[in-house]
């Protein structure tokens, strides 16, 4: 954990000053609409009908992820190793969460067709700055995962 001349965490200190470049809207087309509050970053939306959120926790908690209601802390995710969940019931749908590096500027799912993800601020298990990226994948099948262009490994879903 990195500390301020005032003793504030650094990441805390570079949320908000994310937050206050950005607020609650997204500063570009790749990136989450997100808050912050209590120290925590929250991105919202809906995928098939269905409502999810994610949440920034503290970065050695890592990371909750709530859909249709019901929430599921996943722990701190690993750079550029996907977790997927069902979007709900049915087993035709889902959300990818990837986390990255700074410097990755597209993350995507491809197969039958593509699917590109968006970001919020986040943090490595170190707390490193990172970005959470969210990728709404339709159906049931499997595709390549994709860090700037470059195949990045496998994902099947649901």
């Amino acid at each position: 954990m990195q500390l301020a001349a005032d003793g504030t965490e650094l990441l805390r200190q570079r949320i908000i000053v994310l937050r206050s470049v950005s607020g609650s809207n997204a500063a570009s087309a790749d990136q989450l609409p997100y808050q912050t509050s209590n120290g925590r970053v929250t991105a919202q939306g809906t995928f098939q009908g269905t409502p999810w959120k994610v949440e920034q926790l503290f970065y050695k908690d890592g990371v909750r992820l709530t859909i249709g209601g019901t929430p599921e802390n996943l722990g701190v995710p690993r750079v550029d190793e996907p977790i997927v969940r069902a979007i709900d019931t049915s087993g035709y749908g889902a959300l990818v969460l990837v986390l990255t590096n700074l410097d990755v500027d597209r993350v995507a799912v491809t197969s039958e067709g593509s699917w590109d993800g968006r970001w919020m601020p986040s943090s490595t298990g170190d707390g490193a700055e990172a970005r959470l990226w969210v990728i709404e994948v339709p159906g049931a099948e499997s595709g390549t995962l994709e860090l700037d262009g470059t195949a990045a490994g496998s994902v099947s879903w649901p």
